[in-house]
């Protein structure tokens, strides 16, 4: 999909500026010509470009699957507690019925797009007065804006950058066996 890099250099901002949102992501590692991805994760942040540098240490690579900008720090704690809220029951914590080692709070039981989905709803007003608040401020997911979705030679879906040929890094494609089903 997309990294933070990229929605950075789209958007003309600089590695330190601020870009509030919040995002579904997931690591992609590829070992011994095996390639396994990691659970979903679902955060909040002001910065995309430093999210995708800390989750792709120790080899992996982190994809942004979405990235929705808010327009502030303050609305990005907001939505982030509804969401954990509302999806409690596919959080990775609560059907493991244990604590993860490293404190794990962001992972879920969810394919990417699901999370996306689940997202939208909420900032369209599903449990959330966003748009009384902020009224001139419009909610984009910019990775969807960056990209458009194709069909390719093998029937998956996969996505490219709009105005570009290439396939956008390794990516999940729909379908694709190395995205084990949670």
């Amino acid at each position: 999909m997309i990294t933070g890099q990229q929605i950075y250099k789209h958007l003309g901002l600089k590695a330190h500026d601020s870009l509030p949102g919040v995002y579904v992501g997931w690591q992609q590692i590829l070992c011994n010509w095996i390639e396994a991805c990691g659970n979903t994760k679902v955060g909040r942040t002001i910065n995309a470009s430093s999210i995708s540098r800390a989750r792709s240490q120790g080899g992996a690579d982190w994809w942004f699957d979405s990235y929705f900008i808010l327009p502030d720090k303050e609305a990005t704690y907001e939505v982030e507690r509804i969401f954990k809220n509302t999806m409690k029951p596919y959080n990775f914590t609560v059907l493991e019925g244990k604590k993860l080692l490293q404190g794990q709070t962001e992972l879920y039981y969810l394919y990417p797009w699901e999370a996306t989905e689940k997202i939208k709803i909420l900032l369209d007003g599903f449990k959330f007065d966003f748009k009384s608040r902020y009224p001139d401020f419009e909610i984009i997911d910019i990775v969807k804006e960056m990209t458009h979705l194709v069909i390719d030679e093998d029937g998956n879906k996969r996505r490219k950058l709009v105005g570009e040929n290439e396939w956008i890094g390794v990516g999940y494609i729909e379908n694709h066996p190395s995205y084990r089903y949670r």
